[in-house]
């Protein structure tokens, strides 16, 4: 990490202001528990590319490793699904969230989504099912 940001061994070969170095220097600091930091790097790179998956998923990460985040965290999830509507897993993940707050309509819109994306996967059937018996 010193010799990231420092811009020393190899490291001086590539610009700092490139989006993989960058990619690289927030995993760093998410890897050290400077979630502050990292969260920074990935807003930065979300102010140049508001499109980039990466950092968004990467900034809903942090709130999620963190204790009592969690409305933070599912409102990170809903504005990255909001721009990449075809991640399933990112899909999986709200439910599972959705489910952690007993928002079972919620839940159950994000599983007809999974099943959008993998339709032969019976387990999601099953978690389904089992929302919609629970929700009524």
């Amino acid at each position: 990490l010193d010799a990231l940001q420092a811009g020393t061994s190899s490291t001086s070969l590539v610009s700092k202001e490139s989006s993989r170095y960058r990619r690289l220097l927030g995993m760093c600091l998410e890897a050290s528990g400077d979630y502050d930091g990292a969260s920074a790097v990935y807003d930065r790179l979300l102010k140049d590319n508001p499109s980039n998956g990466y950092a968004s998923k990467r900034k809903y990460c942090i709130l999620a490793a963190q204790p009592g985040k969690e409305t933070e965290a599912m409102q990170a999830l809903n504005d990255y699904l909001s721009k990449h509507s075809g991640d399933i897993a990112a899909w999986n993940k709200m439910a599972e969230a959705c489910l952690a707050t007993s928002d079972f309509q919620g839940a159950a819109y994000c599983y007809e989504e999974v099943i959008l994306g993998c339709p032969l996967d019976s387990s999601i059937h099953a978690k389904l099912g089992e929302v919609y018996c629970t929700a009524g």
